[in-house]
């Protein structure tokens, strides 16, 4: 209803329109040289950060909400800089957390696009070992996978191996990216490293 509302008035009309009997409405019965109205997006387009902040703003309020007393007071007990101190351990890792992460030089040795799979090429990588590993990345949108062969990039050698469209990937290849519709970019080496080095 609202969106009849604001096409009826950008077209010019300034009768309210719920009180229009629709049997009276013909066709054409727009006067000539009628001014149209302010002309604005009837179903603008929805900005998904703003939606998404919104939504956790709404969740945290909301869990401040149901908050007890008991629960509250602790934190409110609580110093700034002890708060702080909890925040910075939150969001560092420890050198022993990133030491779990096996991260390698790769050499592409093969790369070709997944049938009927349009964002996923198969990469055959060596890192080394004695047979190339097979490595699934969604990279078919931005790369030639043919341009790819013979470029070093860096490899996740300890990640857990996973099925995709029925083949196994066996690690995987780093890129950057900062926004979901940025385009990725592989990570490599200005220098010449050695297969199988890994990056600490």
């Amino acid at each position: 209803p609202d969106a009849a509302k604001d096409i009826y008035s950008q077209l010019g009309m300034a009768e309210d329109i719920a009180g229009i009997d629709p049997a009276n409405l013909k066709w054409a019965g727009l006067e000539p040289g009628t001014r149209i109205g302010e002309t604005r997006a009837v179903f603008p387009r929805l900005d998904k950060n703003k939606i998404m902040n919104e939504i956790k703003t709404d969740s945290t309020e909301a869990e401040s909400r149901t908050q007890t007393p008991e629960t509250v007071a602790p934190a409110e007990k609580r110093s700034a800089p002890e708060e702080e101190t909890q925040k910075a351990d939150e969001t560092f890792i420890t050198i022993d957390d990133f030491l779990k992460v096996e991260l390698r030089v790769g050499e592409i040795k093969a790369a070709e696009p997944v049938p009927k799979a349009d964002k996923l090429l198969r990469f055959e990588v060596d890192l080394g070992e004695p047979e190339p590993r097979q490595i699934l990345a969604g990279l078919a949108e931005y790369y030639d996978p043919e341009k790819l062969i013979g470029r070093k990039v860096v490899v996740v050698a300890n990640l857990k191996p996973r099925k995709m469209r029925g083949l196994e990937s066996q690690g995987m290849i780093c890129a950057a990216s900062l926004l979901e519709e940025d385009t990725p970019a592989i990570a490599t080496f200005l220098e010449d490293v050695k297969v199988g080095a890994r990056l600490k």
